[in-house]
């Protein structure tokens, strides 16, 4: 999904794709910790029925708090792609947010040139008039879509 919202720029596309950054991140982010606590919590068990005095056993907090700081590296990771994610997508929103405002005051210049000009005396504003005509149909059907 990602190439597929770098490559077409839609602000859709690059929404979905910043969302399931996020939930990817997230997931995968509470699966590490799960997998981690279960593997630290059984090395535990071996440890404490091997009866070995000389070791310091953990409890289940120092357990979780091992399986937190292991997941400090890949959180950062996932934290800087998301945040990527975020820019790009928030890049996408203000290049078409500029491009409706471009396209509503060229289609003003084109209206207020029609209005002053009801004669067809300046054959050159008619053409601009026409090369614009897209864009104009594109706005009165209320979607700044620009193609």
């Amino acid at each position: 999904m990602g190439l597929q919202a770098t490559s077409l720029n839609t602000l859709s596309l690059a929404r979905r794709y910043m969302i399931g950054t996020v939930l990817t991140g997230i997931g995968w982010m509470a699966f590490n910790f799960v997998m981690t606590y279960d593997l630290d919590k059984a090395a535990e068990k071996e440890r404490e029925e091997n009866h070995s005095d000389d070791a310091l056993l953990f409890d289940d907090g120092d357990i979780r708090w091992q399986a937190i700081s292991v997941m400090v590296l890949p959180g950062m990771v996932w934290f800087l792609c998301c945040l990527r994610a975020w820019q790009f997508q928030h890049l996408i929103s203000e290049a078409e947010v500029e491009a409706e405002e471009r396209i509503r005051s060229e289609f003003a210049t084109v209206v207020t040139r029609a209005e002053g000009n009801g004669d067809d005396d300046n054959h050159a504003e008619g053409q601009a008039a026409d090369a614009n005509h897209d864009e104009e149909l594109t706005l009165q059907n209320e979607s700044a879509r620009i193609s």
